[in-house]
């Protein structure tokens, strides 16, 4: 009894000591205007409302601003949150969601500055957790006959590396919801007419007819999504040189690419194995949005200055495409990889070149004979490409394979 009452007393003294324990103050229980005249930073006040310019906010909450002088596009970075702005608008990218302020962002000092008061509601919001945040906390701009839908996320979600801080998915879907149009998808089913690509050891099943037949089933398997326009750089057994295949998609401003092929190996024919998918290593041009300012707010606020965001959606692209063959396919998965193949490189939009499996192998030449293989292919990559758009995320952090090897000079 005795033992009992002394452990009884000793967790109420643990208890009291507890409570009496002050809880660490956030950034957020401190009002901003406050932590301001802390820090020695200037409060701008126009009509009667205080502001306070990106790179004083940026200093305040341990973050970082970049700017880009030719389009005028500022982020700012602070912990695992992203806050994305245009001159000229008052619509904003928040953690991967369109935000609006009451005015737009006003130049001061030669910088941009929001209101104090907006930024205190960014920065209440930063402290809340995703899952107890409530259909309201967000509130998408309203775009045509509804609501532009979005999820909120931070990186790390997906299991991604820390700077990866949006899904390029969702921000694919919010700029084309933005400007009322369908999303743009090129098949490019690899090799035609005289080019036969690689031939199987066995049986001379030609590649150029593998890849055209999977483009057409996943041409058929997306064909009842909605906004979503479908073309082909070939839809028979014709020959169209690679310069051709990536005008076609630049002229039709496409916003996706998926190149389809089978692979072959120099040496080890009999015996390699496996599906793996590209995405560029880099980008001559980047054609894909065309965005002015003047017609699509939104979809400026989404597009990165440079190459570097179509990059980062092919990878992610890439990715989704991978984890979904694996789930149908047996056979060895390899990985996503960099390369700089024609396709990739000289196409302006996000885009992948899948490599389905080896017809070099007897025993993969067989069954990519089968329709039935066939149609689990295509149906992976098309679910694959479902999962970006509608930006699900990965079952598993990304992983870029080593260099490429074993791929024809001429894909």
């Amino acid at each position: 009894m005795k033992n009992f009452l002394r452990a009884g007393a000793a967790s109420l003294l643990l208890i009291s000591l507890f409570c009496l324990c002050p809880r660490p103050t956030r950034a957020a229980d401190i009002p901003l205007e406050q932590q301001a005249r802390s820090a020695n930073v200037t409060l701008y006040t126009f009509s009667g409302e205080k502001w306070i310019t990106l790179p004083d906010l940026a200093f305040l909450l341990k973050g970082s601003v970049n700017h880009h002088a030719a389009t005028g596009r500022t982020e700012l970075k602070f912990s695992k949150h992203n806050l994305v702005l245009l001159p000229e608008t008052n619509k904003v990218l928040y953690d991967n969601q369109v935000q609006e302020m009451k005015q737009t962002p006003r130049l001061v000092a030669g910088v941009m500055a929001i209101p104090v008061n907006f930024a205190t509601y960014l920065l209440n919001l930063a402290f809340i957790p995703a899952d107890q945040r409530s259909e309201t906390t967000f509130r998408p701009v309203p775009s045509g006959a509804g609501k532009t839908e979005g999820r909120e996320s931070a990186a790390g979600d997906t299991g991604l590396p820390e700077n990866v801080t949006l899904q390029p998915g969702i921000a694919e879907l919010i700029s084309k919801t933005a400007a009322k149009s369908e999303i743009v998808l090129v098949l490019d089913p690899g090799h035609g007419g005289h080019d036969s690509g690689a031939i199987g050891s066995i049986r001379g099943l030609e590649e150029k007819l593998v890849n055209l037949d999977l483009a057409l089933r996943l041409e058929n398997y997306l064909k009842n999504r909605p906004k979503l326009k479908i073309f082909l750089t070939r839809k028979d057994d014709t020959f169209v040189s690679l310069p051709d295949r990536t005008k076609f998609a630049n002229d039709n401003n496409a916003d996706l690419l998926i190149s389809i092929h089978t692979n072959s190996a120099r040496y080890n024919r009999y015996t390699a194995d496996g599906f793996e998918t590209f995405y560029p290593r880099s980008k001559a041009a980047v054609l894909a949005s065309n965005v002015s300012l003047e017609t699509d707010e939104i979809a400026a606020l989404l597009t990165p200055p440079s190459g570097d965001r179509v990059i980062q959606q092919s990878q992610f692209l890439a990715a989704h495409i991978q984890e979904r063959l694996a789930s149908w396919l047996i056979t060895p998965d390899r990985g996503i990889k960099k390369a700089n193949f024609w396709m990739l490189k000289e196409s302006g939009m996000t885009s992948v070149l899948v490599e389905v499996g080896f017809i070099c192998n007897p025993n993969i030449e067989a069954n990519l004979q089968q329709p039935e293989v066939r149609q689990a292919i295509a149906r992976a990559i098309g679910e694959g490409l479902e999962n970006y758009l509608d930006a699900k995320p990965l079952k598993s952090p990304i992983s870029v394979g080593g260099s490429v090897v074993e791929k024809p000079d001429n894909e």
